[in-house]
């Protein structure tokens, strides 16, 4: 294994010496050895000079090839990656990044807190809630006033005891890889999903979910409003909830305001930026879908949060 490690290490980082090392603090490999995944980290460790010059991380960029095969570059500019490249940075300290991650923890905390039932003083109106489970998903819509039609539905968990009872020889490995597993039943990546059912569930507990109005996107500043929005901005919650299977947002829409149903476009808030962002389709689920009937317009997530119509151009 130490091999290996080095292997990797001296592709990335051909001058570092590889050496043992305990730190403290928590990571997702406490789970992945329970499932009896073999795991370790590696990552630069910075020289005294490095960090008094700032020099605080190692940054490449990754491009996914296939299944087990990346292709790795180290930018000239710790910033800039190609179009269809991942940039990858390594850090012994966040500091470059404080802000960002405070608000990111921030806002976990918040839809913790929103968990049960204490919601923030940020103008929030709760007009919808229900209950939802892991196994059996749930679904919560508001019936009456501006926000009828906005519905939130988590489908079902839809592989039950997974991944629970997940091995790491259930999983898939390449042709390539030291012990394949190529078979037709074998867990693979989730960036290969195509249907619902790939997923190994869907809500990771039982919770409470919410739909309303929130007026604040921080405590004295009014959440904005985006150009070209044909709805309201919707409050869905517990926020920031992450799912795997993705749930299903309708949004109802000003009938007034839309004459191409094409130009619609679901966004989301992020508060980093103070604007919204756009919510891109889940791999393998269907695109924005309209029912011109009720007016309301629906989409595929994975994490909840405040979400808008908005006319594209």
């Amino acid at each position: 294994m130490f091999q290996t490690l080095e292997k990797v290490s001296e592709r990335m980082f051909p001058e570092a010496t590889v050496i043992p090392s305990m730190s403290t603090g928590a990571t997702d490999m406490a789970q992945t050895r329970a499932a009896g995944m073999p795991s370790y980290g590696i990552g630069p460790v910075r020289s005294i000079e490095e960090m008094n010059s700032g020099t605080y991380s190692i940054t490449w960029c990754e491009r996914y090839t296939a299944p087990g095969e990346y292709h790795q570059y180290r930018p000239t500019n710790d910033t800039d990656c190609k179009d269809d490249y991942s940039r990858v940075q390594v850090t012994e300290a966040f500091n470059d990044l404080a802000e960002e991650f405070m608000v990111g923890y921030a806002n976990r905390i918040l839809g913790g807190i929103e968990r049960y039932g204490v919601f923030p003083d940020l103008d929030l109106e709760i007009l919808a809630e229900g209950p939802v489970t892991k196994l059996g998903g749930g679904a919560v819509e508001v019936s009456s006033g501006e926000l009828a039609g906005a519905r939130l539905w988590i489908r079902a968990d839809p592989q039950p005891g997974v991944p629970e009872s997940y091995t790491w020889d259930a999983a898939f490995r390449p042709a390539t890889h030291r012990f394949p597993n190529t078979s037709d039943d074998a867990l693979r990546p989730i960036n290969e999903y195509q249907r619902v059912e790939d997923y190994l569930d869907g809500a990771k507990d039982d919770f409470t979910a919410y739909i309303g109005h929130q007026g604040l996107a921080s405590p004295g500043h009014p959440m904005p409003v985006p150009e070209g929005a044909v709805s309201p901005t919707v409050y869905f919650g517990p926020y920031r909830t992450l799912l795997n299977a993705p749930a299903e947002v309708s949004i109802p829409y000003d009938r007034m305001k839309v004459g191409d149903f094409s130009r619609i476009k679901p966004m989301i808030f992020n508060e980093i930026g103070n604007n919204f962002d756009p919510v891109y389709t889940v791999s393998g689920m269907s695109p924005l879908r309209i029912d011109e009937q009720a007016g309301v317009a629906s989409f595929d997530v994975q994490v909840l949060g405040n979400f808008v119509l908005v006319l594209d151009d």
